[in-house]
Formats: structure tokens, sequence, C-alpha cells
């Protein structure tokens, strides 16, 4: 039975180049805090308010640095086609590592977040739901590989 949902195979090499491209982006973010010049667009806003809470803008256009969005976009682009390509010998058991493989991320990734309610807050609570986004399709790529590198090493273990 093959399903419908899923990607071909050829997607998951795209989506490495779009996952790491996002990925780079995303940490020359972090250190600097800010885009190049050229990123500044003016952009459709359907809500914004500046840090200093007034001025807030409802359905309008604003001019922001499009650099963090632009990373998070092809971060998340990348790895939905990753972790959502079939695999060269797609079967039932790859069909089920997959299944367990993202509830076991949405176990994890709401019990971390129940955790940094608790434990964090004021605007490092923010940066929690900011990388909150990215988690789920984090551990869930993290683990379906993982399960898929094990079963292979455990049918082949002669193998380098």
């Amino acid at each position: 039975m093959t399903s419908d949902v899923l990607f071909p195979y050829r997607y998951k090499r795209i989506g490495m180049y779009i996952f790491l491209m996002g990925i780079v982006l995303g940490i020359w973010y972090l250190i600097n805090q800010e885009g190049p010049p050229f990123l500044n667009w003016r952009v459709p806003a359907l809500w914004f308010e500046g840090l200093d809470l007034s001025g807030a803008v409802f359905f309008g256009r604003i001019t922001d640095n499009v650099l963090d969005e632009l990373a998070l976009i092809l971060i998340i682009a990348g790895g939905i086609l990753i972790g959502f390509s079939r695999c060269r010998d797609e079967d039932e058991y790859i069909r089920k590592l997959r299944s367990d493989s993202l509830i076991w991320a949405f176990y994890v990734n709401y019990g971390i977040l129940a955790a940094s309610i608790i434990f964090v807050y004021g605007l490092s609570f923010l940066w929690i739901m900011t990388f909150n986004m990215l988690t789920p399709l984090l551990f869930f790529l993290f683990r379906f590989y993982y399960l898929l590198y094990r079963e292979k090493k455990s049918m082949y273990p002669d193998e380098k």
C-alpha cells in the first residue's frame, strides 16, 4: 500500500539543502541579531506592536528585516521535505517508525514546553516559544533517522 501524503524520494535532497541554508541564516541572525540592509523590506502585517507598545498596526504595512522570517521558513520547509519524503525502500515498518517518531516528538516537545511554562519567565520565555515552533519537527527528524540508522546497523552489523 502506498501513501499519497508523502513527497517523492528525490525531494529529500532538495529539503536538505533548503534546511541547511535556513540553519546557516538562523545562526547568522542569532549571532548578529539583525540582517543585512538589503533584507529591509516593506511587508504586509496583520498585526504589529512595537516593543514600546505604541503605534500598533492592524492590517497595514511595516518595514522589517526579513532575515529571521526567511531562516524560519527555510528550516520548516526543508525539515518537512526531509521528514516527509519517501524513503528509498518505503514499507509498512518505515511508516510505523515515522508515525511513532512523530508521536514521540510531540510528547517530548510538550513536556519541554510544560517545564518551560513552569520554570522560565520574561523574554527568555519568548525565546523558548520561538524555538518551540521548530522543536516538534527537529525531534521528529532526529528520532526517525536515528531509528532508521539503528535498524540498518542491526540488519547489517559488519558494514561500516
